[in-house]
């Protein structure tokens, strides 16, 4: 039996006559890199958003290892083990590279706001501890600049400070949404060795992409959503060899010709 972490079912979000989640059911197993793809306007950031807090669905459930959280806070389920980053960079404007990750800290830190207030020896010690915590994930990350305003890095290393911002609170489920948006394709292929390693460290990822090679060479399956419902799941290369993946996308199955990355997949010659 697999050993699912995150469990959805039924889940449905309406806003106002549009289903912009249609019974969505999910498993994502313990220690998986899980690939979710689609069509814009399929739904999938809608699910991100119902599964972290900031949407609450209209009917259905979300479990964490068995617990519901479907209808709670963003806090309080990133405080279950759920975080995630976004489409668009979200850093805290005139914050250093080290800051970033401290503020991803907040969640979890024990002491209180009067202790924080006058610095008690408690205090002085946890903050040396997220200091040195936060330095050991940039590390992990592959970023360097610890000091640097975080706004003036380039764009794919700000992507890396907030991966490493989430990995702050020690999660079991991180949730990247087009962690490779805007990026090259050396730049791609290191934020895909970085989720292989966070996987390799224990850690439960599921990466929301359009980048197909990102999700054929680092994702162990997926799922492919078109107008909020489930369309496919498998293999990463099972669901992009199917019929109705491909009518999704470009209206025509067996037609690649519609979509740059299905084009050069398939003259892609590591392809199977």
């Amino acid at each position: 039996m697999t050993d699912a972490l995150l469990t959805i079912a039924g889940l449905k979000k309406r806003f106002g006559g549009v289903t912009a989640v249609d019974d969505v059911d999910m498993v994502v197993p313990r220690g998986a890199v899980m690939g979710l793809m689609g069509p814009n306007g399929a739904g999938k950031t809608s699910l991100v958003n119902l599964v972290t807090g900031f949407y609450r669905p209209d009917e259905g459930s979300v479990l964490l290892d068995g617990r519901e959280v479907a209808g709670l806070s963003p806090h309080q389920i990133s405080r279950r083990g759920i975080t995630r980053t976004y489409q668009n960079v979200r850093l805290l404007s005139g914050f250093n590279v080290l800051e970033q990750v401290v503020a991803g800290m907040y969640a979890s830190r024990k002491a209180s706001s009067l202790s924080s207030l006058v610095m008690w020896p408690a205090e002085r010690r946890e903050r040396r501890a997220c200091l040195e915590r936060a330095d050991e994930l940039l590390t992990r990350v592959g970023v360097t600049e610890r000091h640097e305003l975080a706004e003036n890095l380039p764009y794919g290393t700000q992507r890396r400070v907030e991966i490493a911002r989430a990995l702050a609170t020690d999660p079991q489920l991180v949730l990247l949404d087009e962690p490779t948006a805007g990026m090259n394709r050396e730049e791609s292929v290191a934020v895909g060795e970085l989720i292989c390693s966070m996987r390799d460290q224990g850690c439960t990822v599921l990466v929301v992409e359009h980048n197909m090679r990102l999700i054929l060479d680092y994702c162990d399956q997926a799922y492919v959503m078109s107008f909020g419902q489930v369309l496919s799941h498998g293999t990463p290369q099972e669901c992009v060899d199917d019929p109705a993946v491909q009518k999704a996308y470009f209206g025509k199955e067996n037609d690649a010709s519609g979509i740059p990355a299905l084009r050069e997949l398939r003259s892609d010659p590591r392809r199977p």
